[in-house]
């Protein structure tokens, strides 16, 4: 592992209280933080909230970290079951098994779901990613996804604008 002078201005300024072992774990923290909001918001389609209400834009939220959380809670259950750490595996890949399964685990008959499931957890257990230690990304995108212009008023507006 390579190793790197940075620098973290903070307001905490006890270097007794506050050891820089400390913060540089913090930040690593956040770092796992900030993965699993981009987890919840492509992986899990929360970027963009179809709902209009408060009360619907909650239950929204609610749906898509219940399915993180189910998603996360399986993971675990793989890394227990194939002796591996939970954080080794792969967000994205167990969602693709756990999807690729699903419908096999709907039709299966009753006596071979404890199967299924178990060929399904050493599935989620192949899908390891990377020991990637003090890793460092651009906070940019490469490309940008969308090559349309944004809409800045309502879809009517726009419409009676440029109708004429």
């Amino acid at each position: 592992m390579r190793r790197q002078l940075m620098w973290f201005v903070t307001s905490l300024l006890d270097d007794k209280a506050y050891p820089s072992e400390e913060i540089v774990e913090l930040y690593a923290r956040r770092w796992r933080i900030e993965t699993l909001f981009l987890q919840l918001k492509r992986r899990l389609s929360a970027d963009v909230l179809r709902s209009k209400t408060p009360e619907g834009v909650r239950k929204e939220m609610a749906s898509c970290v219940a399915d993180l959380n189910i998603v996360r809670t399986i993971m675990l259950e793989s890394a227990a079951a194939n002796e591996t750490h939970p954080l080794c595996l792969s967000f994205t890949g167990a969602l693709r098994a756990i999807l690729a399964f699903a419908p096999v685990l709907a039709i299966s008959p009753p006596w071979k779901l404890l199967a299924i499931y178990d060929a399904m957890l050493r599935e989620i257990a192949s899908c390891r990613i990377r020991d990637r230690p003090g890793r460092q990304e651009p906070r940019a995108v490469r490309r940008e996804l969308k090559h349309y212009l944004k809409l800045r008023t309502t879809r009517a507006e726009w419409r009676r604008q440029w109708a004429a």
